[in-house]
């Protein structure tokens, strides 16, 4: 803060601050009047956490706040955007990339044999509940294929009703950990929240060649195109039918 005045903007991600209000933000534009150009690439305007305290300490309603503070926004798909433009008229998509030059610079080799097919998915603690959303039809696919589902995330999955392999993501290993994935899975509920994703996972799968399964939910309608990038599915029938069709 005490710097600010050797800056012509300030750029914030989200928020200057996890929880209170936008003191920071309000200190930037009002009081030190520099511009700032704001970034966010999920409805971070919905409180989506089941904790009363937090709930309170969070005050996802400064999103608006700062969006009329803003001199430009940055967002990660259209969802967002027409969030955004209600506040402020400089509002620009940025949809989520991938490194390819310098992380994701290799493909899926299929010609290794394997004992089982591997349905994969990535992900933080935040984003594993969403795999309860396909418990069914994992299981109807589990119990008739020899196949084996992997996890990777940062925490250890506790309501998953099927068998499954758990890795520990590595930033080290990230690649490698992938790559052992045979069909990537993407679901999402269709709800507020979950519209604001920007199918960081998806594209993850498809910059190593892995194919994909997704909810038509958020940016992955714009990423994973039926038949051409992936498939979409949104009951179980269609989960089930997917995960057959590859």
């Amino acid at each position: 803060m005490f710097t600010l005045k050797r800056y012509d903007l300030v750029f914030i991600h989200r928020e200057a601050g996890p929880i209170g209000p936008a003191f920071f933000e309000w200190w930037i534009a009002r009081v030190a009047k520099k511009k700032i150009v704001y970034d966010f690439d999920d409805a971070i305007w919905i409180n989506n956490t089941t904790n009363a305290w937090i709930r309170r300490l969070k005050n996802p309603g400064k999103t608006r706040k700062i969006c009329t503070w803003s001199s430009m926004i940055f967002v990660g798909n259209q969802f967002l955007a027409d969030f955004a433009s209600q506040y402020n008229k400089s509002v620009i998509v940025i949809p989520t990339t991938i490194d390819t030059a310098n992380h994701h610079n290799t493909t899926k080799d299929y010609t290794k044999e394997k004992d089982a097919l591997c349905i994969g998915w990535t992900g933080s603690h935040s984003t594993l509940p969403y795999l309860t959303e396909i418990d069914g039809a994992l299981n109807q696919i589990q119990n008739k294929y020899a196949i084996q589902i992997k996890i990777i995330a940062n925490s250890r999955p506790a309501n998953l009703g099927v068998a499954f392999h758990f890795e520990a993501w590595d930033k080290e290993r990230e690649i490698d950990q992938l790559l052992d994935i045979d069909i990537g899975i993407m679901p999402l509920p269709d709800k507020e929240w979950a519209q604001g994703k920007c199918a960081f996972k998806a594209l993850q799968y498809l910059s190593l060649e892995i194919p994909c399964i997704a909810s038509p939910v958020g940016a992955n309608k714009k990423v994973v195109l039926p038949n051409i990038t992936g498939l979409w599915a949104e009951s179980e029938e269609e989960w089930v039918q997917a995960l057959e069709m590859l």
